[in-house]
């Protein structure tokens, strides 16, 4: 399946440099990666089509170069700067900004297929054809104010698409892969980013944000993959198995957000928590039944200065549980300090080469090269001396100062 890649680049910068980093882009630093077709890259819908199949087969190897682009600030700015234009121009170059697939795992073992559902042969089955919704989501926009509401109330458009178009959380064999820029939010002191909120002077909008706010998270939680604080509601308020993986945040985090069904009395009376996720492992919240949850991972930057890094996603389907089950590493490429030594080192042996041509071609035309360093190297020797040590008249040959001692 694709990398899913958050693209780097200067919103602030004019149409030329956005033009010039996206050739960059496909033709250096990705080379032979392939921009997602719009065509492919739909809108949520109930009757949807299946963008892939996860059967090997060579039909599905165009997959292998097509690259998934997720909007940051970086390329389309803030909710404050985001414009129609800064828009257009990012979609026609890296491909739309809001947008889903749907990946198929075909099941052909009579042992697990006469398990599924089937209207008519076993309607009363809550296992479904095995599926990986993989939802894009531009959430630079989404709290305000926004200086383009028609883009502002695109964006949450697509989202109620989403929570529309999904399957009923009582279902099983499905799982939402949420890919965004913005984190989540979180209370200070559970990643190093904190909430934080800076607006423009002229009132137009956002300028800068670490963190969605809490009313913007609380829609990925509770809408896209239906988890309640209610164990009356519907699947006990457990929600639709997921994931989110975002970015933004330089130093990375890894954390699992839950509601506790047994706080309070009644569901108004509950609210998210947030924890890191080996503390919540280790407190053996994740999984329990009474307390739903799901997991925001924040790749850590690849940024020399945060060593390079990338994530890498790795999903199976287990049929014994109909479950999907996956594993994330964090995989640091290195630091730019070494980037930076490799080309001062080529600068280094370049300028040798050029000094050792020049000096051939000075000795072949006559020039006594040696003796002018020579001279040269004194030269400069006595003007080192007399700014080190003032007149040089006032040393004899001999080394003995004048005067008396």
């Amino acid at each position: 399946m694709s990398p899913f890649l958050a693209t780097c680049l200067a919103a602030s910068g004019s149409t030329n440099e956005f033009e010039q980093r996206g050739d960059r882009f496909w033709n250096r630093a990705f080379k032979g990666g392939q921009r997602l077709p719009d065509d492919i890259a739909q809108w949520p819908n109930r009757e949807y089509n299946i963008s892939g199949r996860l059967d090997g087969s060579p039909e599905q190897d165009v997959w292998i170069n097509r690259i998934l682009n997720v909007a940051g600030n970086h390329d389309i700015g803030y909710a404050g700067d985001l414009t129609e234009e800064r828009m257009e121009r990012f979609e026609r170059v890296f491909g739309k900004a809001n947008y889903e697939l749907r990946f198929e795992l075909p099941i052909t073992d009579p042992k697990y297929t006469s398990t599924v559902y089937d209207s008519e042969k076993n309607p009363d089955a809550l296992r479904i054809a095995p599926e990986i919704r993989i939802i894009v989501i531009n959430d630079m926009n989404l709290d305000t104010p926004a200086k383009s509401k028609p883009l502002q109330d695109q964006t949450y458009e697509f989202i109620n698409a989403v929570i529309t178009s999904s399957h009923a959380v009582e279902f099983e064999g499905h799982f939402t892969l949420v890919l965004t820029h913005i984190p989540m939010y979180k209370p200070a002191g559970v990643c190093v980013d904190a909430p934080f909120f800076d607006f423009h002077s002229d009132g137009d909008g956002i300028k800068e944000q670490y963190l969605l706010s809490e009313d913007a998270t609380k829609g990925f939680w509770e809408g896209i993959f239906g988890v309640s604080g209610n164990p009356m509601a519907a699947g006990k308020g457990r929600g639709r198995p997921g994931l989110i993986l975002n970015g933004h945040d330089h130093e990375g985090c890894d954390t699992y957000h839950y509601i506790n069904q047994t706080n309070g009395t009644s569901a108004k009376d509950r609210s998210w928590e947030i924890k890191r996720w080996p503390e919540a492992k280790k407190l053996n919240i994740v999984g329990q039944e009474a307390i739903p949850g799901r997991r925001e991972l924040t790749v850590r930057s690849m940024m020399g200065d945060f060593g390079g890094n990338t994530g890498l996603l790795s999903m199976w389907f287990n049929p014994e549980t109909w479950e999907w089950e996956y594993e994330f590493a964090q995989c640091p490429l290195g630091r730019q300090h070494l980037w930076w030594f490799v080309h001062i080192l080529d600068f280094g042996v370049v300028f040798l080469i050029l000094v050792y041509g020049l000096v051939s071609i000075l000795q072949a035309a006559g020039v006594d090269v040696d003796g002018n360093l020579g001279s040269f190297s004194r030269w400069l020797s006595s003007v080192v001396s007399e700014l080190a040590y003032g007149e040089t008249s006032s040393a004899v040959p001999n080394g003995k100062l004048k005067g008396k001692l």
